[in-house]
C-alpha cells in the first residue's frame, strides 16, 4: 500500500509527498530496529539473571553441605580420637572390645566434600554472561571460582593419597559382617584377638591415625567452603 503511494507521488511529482513517505518508512524501520533491540536485551537480561540465581542457589548448595560437612566431620574426628586414646591406653574392661569396635564401625567410611561448580563455571567462561557482570560481580565470581578448583584440587590429591596408601577396615585382628537390620547399620565388627592384643596391632593404630588425618584435611576443605561461598553469596547478594 505504502509502496503504491510512493511510486503515484513520484509519477505526480509531489516531491513533498515523497520525502513525507521516506521519512516514514525510514522511522518505521528505525522504531522496530528499537523495539527489535529491547526485546533482545531484555531477553539476555532475563537470561542473565537466571544465570545469577544458579549462581547463588549453587553457593548455597555448597555453603549447606559444608555446614553439614563439619558437624558431621566433627563428631566422626571425634570418634577416631576416643579410639586412638582406648588403644593408648589400653585399659581392659569388660566391653572394651564392644566399645572399641562400635567406633570402628562409625569410622568405616571415608568422608570427601562434594563441591558443585557447574553454575559458576558457565557464567565465567560465557562472552554474553561476562558483559552484563559488574566489576565487582565478576572479581567476586572469579575469586569463588578459583578457590572451588583449589578445593577440588586438594580434596581429590588427598582422596587418591588415601587410595595409594590402601588403608582400609580389611585387617586381620577383627571381621566383618553384615547387619541388615533396620538403623543398626550394615556394617558389624567383632575382634578376632583379645582388646590386649589389639591395641599392640601396628595396622589398627596406622588405620585410625589415617582415619583422623583424613578427616582433618577434609575438614580444612569444608572449612574454605563453607568461607568461599558466604563470601559469594555476600557479594552477591547485596
Amino acid at each position: 500500500m505504502l509502496l503504491r503511494r510512493i511510486t503515484q507521488h513520484v509519477k505526480d511529482q509531489n516531491w513533498f509527498a515523497v520525502a513525507l513517505d521516506f521519512t516514514i518508512v525510514v522511522v518505521g524501520i528505525l522504531i522496530a530496529f528499537q523495539i527489535t533491540q529491547r526485546n533482545e536485551a531484555q531477553k539476555d537480561n532475563t537470561i542473565y539473571e537466571q544465570a545469577r540465581t544458579r549462581v547463588i542457589h549453587e553457593a548455597n548448595v555448597n555453603l549447606a553441605f559444608a555446614n553439614d560437612f563439619i558437624d558431621h566431620a566433627l563428631k566422626y574426628r571425634q570418634f577416631a580420637i576416643d579410639a586412638i586414646e582406648q588403644i593408648e591406653s589400653c585399659n581392659t574392661t569388660s566391653d572394651s572390645d564392644q566399645q572399641l569396635m562400635s567406633t570402628i564401625e562409625k569410622l568405616w567410611f571415608a568422608l570427601s566434600v562434594d563441591v558443585q561448580s557447574d553454575a559458576s563455571n558457565n557464567m565465567l567462561s560465557s562472552d554474553e554472561f561476562l558483559d552484563n557482570l559488574s566489576v565487582i560481580d565478576r572479581t567476586s565470581l572469579s575469586t569463588y571460582n578459583r578457590k572451588l578448583k583449589r578445593i577440588v584440587e586438594s580434596v581429590n590429591f588427598e582422596s587418591d593419597y588415601l587410595i595409594e596408601k590402601g588403608v582400609d577396615l580389611d585387617i586381620q585382628i577383627f571381621t566383618r559382617t553384615t547387619d541388615v537390620k533396620w538403623g543398626s547399620g550394615f556394617s558389624g565388627f567383632k575382634l578376632n584377638v583379645s582388646f590386649k592384643e589389639a591395641c599392640q596391632d601396628p595396622e589398627l593404630r596406622t588405620l585410625l591415625f589415617v582415619r583422623h588425618d583424613h578427616v582433618t584435611y577434609q575438614l580444612g576443605m569444608a572449612e574454605a567452603l563453607q568461607q568461599a561461598s558466604q563470601e559469594v553469596l555476600t557479594a552477591l547478594e547485596n
